[in-house]
């Protein structure tokens, strides 16, 4: 009996050997590939990198509390800072103070995860306190078990500053035009009535003619300047406390008592917010006159009002020719017209909606737009609401 005992343990000894060497093989294996995707994780971060660091673009790595952890070269070069000054602090600490809020309510905004990414532009202030502009582009990305954020800075100060020298001889350009048409309206409204009391119908519809062209080229004139007031930093808000409610009525009837359009208001009562009255009358003003202008053919506009906890929704919609989908993300820049056989006829500058975005945004609102090319466009802001 014992030659079969030795037999039994030698077979189980054997079956235990094969058993450990085959996890022993599985384990090796598992083991080189862990090797591999260490090494291809180890070249894929020195890339990144060598890209980050080598980059002409200035690019910075933050922590959730928006405290920069790494800069490039770029940064450096930018802002005239060393790299030990900027390292801890927080981007908004070089930030020109009118771009303050804003950039803090986008950061709220991306780190919230209520959008992926934001950009704009803005104006930052070197070492030197002389000013850089930049396209700001962030997103947020996983590094191991924490999120950061990944900012691009691009150097437009050479665009900016093109700009801002056609915008300072278009400011006095139209600062010396208002003088005039200011008198011109006047004296159009004086012959008007003059006329309508003398039964002369046609001189007197020929002279309301003449004042609505003067009101258009009144609005082109308030629209240069505040572009000029903007890019200068001296645009200034008068905040104060007012109905939302009552201004959207206000605005709908007086566009009503000069337009053929069936203006469909679908409001609610008492919506009150703490903003600047009269920027806000603008936007309204220029969102349903563009809704007018871009839907011939059409006769009817839908302005709707609604609310959440936090915030006021407005929306004009029209029924109109509608905005291709690839140019919806540029439809708030400065000077930015759709250009199609349906728009070569219709007059503007491109100004309009830019303006409308910086007066919202700098309320610390939303504005975006919902089109379909020829099912017409829907234009939505929000404002914080009290």
């Amino acid at each position: 009996m014992e030659p079969e005992n030795n037999t039994l343990n030698f077979n189980t000894l054997k079956a235990q050997y094969d058993q450990i060497s085959a996890s022993y093989n599985a384990l090796q294996n598992e083991l080189k590939e862990v090797k591999q995707e260490a090494q291809r994780f180890h070249e894929s971060d020195e890339r990144f990198k060598t890209i980050f660091e080598q980059s002409s673009v200035a690019n910075k790595i933050i922590n959730a509390d928006l405290e920069i952890l790494e800069i490039n070269q770029a940064v450096v070069d930018l802002l005239g800072y060393r790299k030990e000054e900027i390292i801890g602090s927080r981007i908004r600490d070089f930030s020109r103070a009118d771009f303050n809020e804003r950039w803090q309510r986008l950061q709220t905004e991306l780190w919230e995860k209520r959008v992926p990414k934001f950009n704009f532009e803005v104006c930052l202030i070197k070492k030197d306190k002389t000013e850089v502009w930049c396209i700001v582009e962030s997103i947020l990305f996983k590094d191991r078990d924490q999120t950061l954020g990944y900012t691009l800075l691009q150097n437009i100060t050479d665009r900016k500053r093109n700009e801002q020298s056609k915008d300072e001889v278009l400011g006095i350009v139209s600062h010396e035009l208002k003088t005039p048409i200011t008198s011109l309206k006047a004296y159009g409204q004086v012959l008007e009535r003059i006329f309508k009391s003398e039964s002369n119908a046609f001189a007197g519809a020929m002279l309301r003619k003449m004042n609505i062209q003067v009101i258009k080229l009144t609005r082109l004139i308030h629209d240069l300047l505040d572009i000029t007031r903007m890019e200068g930093g001296k645009f200034a808000l008068n905040l104060v406390t007012y109905s939302f409610s009552d201004l959207l009525n206000e605005v709908v009837n007086d566009i009503r008592a000069t337009s053929n359009y069936h203006i469909n208001l679908q409001t609610i009562e008492n919506v009150n917010c703490y903003g600047d009255k009269g920027r806000t009358e603008q936007v309204l003003i220029n969102l349903i006159n563009n809704a007018i202008k871009y839907s011939p053919g059409e006769d009817k506009i839908v302005v709707r009002l609604d609310r959440n906890e936090k915030e006021l929704i407005c929306s004009v919609q029209d029924f109109g020719m509608g905005i291709p989908a690839q140019k919806h993300e540029n439809l708030f820049e400065r000077y930015f017209r759709v250009e199609n056989e349906n728009t070569q006829n219709i007059a503007g500058l491109g100004l309009g909606l830019y303006i409308s975005a910086e007066m919202i945004h700098r309320q610390n609102g939303r504005i975006w737009v919902e089109s379909e090319e020829g099912k017409g466009s829907t234009f939505h802001f929000s404002l914080p609401c009290l």
